[in-house]
């Protein structure tokens, strides 16, 4: 055993899910960006445009990890989002390693429904940090 058989994988129902939600919040940008232009609010719909890249290059720093807290990291993000909740995630470079079962859900339930978790190597091991995300 190569140990690559201890890495969870996701089913293919969650799979499923994880891209409709992708592909919802994709088409819901464009609709947004679509509206702004036709109304001929070409500032916002650039301003937006740029909030969303941030957005996904905040979410970049997931893919910096090792496979199996990839997987549980977007497990959690994509189950938030179903109850409402926003979590942005913000990880350190130097992290790779991270125990999400560390995050309390009932926690970031208290700071939605924008939340900021930050994710850093502190003095004594890996931080957890919940903020509340400042409205755009």
């Amino acid at each position: 055993m190569d140990g690559s058989e201890e890495v969870s994988v996701l089913d293919d129902e969650e799979m499923i899910r994880i891209y409709r939600q992708q592909r919802h919040d994709f088409l819901n940008y464009i609709q947004i960006i679509l509206g702004y232009l036709q109304i001929d609010q070409k500032d916002r719909a650039i301003d937006y445009i740029h909030k969303i890249i941030d957005e996904i290059n905040e979410e970049r720093s997931i893919f910096l990890l090792n496979t199996q807290s990839i997987i549980r990291l977007l497990k959690l993000k994509y189950e938030l989002k179903r109850r409402g909740i926003n979590l942005s995630i913000k990880i350190d470079d130097i992290v790779e390693d991270i125990d999400v079962d560390a995050v309390s859900i009932k926690a970031i339930e208290d700071y939605s429904p924008d939340v900021q978790l930050h994710i850093k190597q502190g003095k004594n091991g890996i931080e957890y940090i919940l903020s509340r995300k400042e409205g755009d």
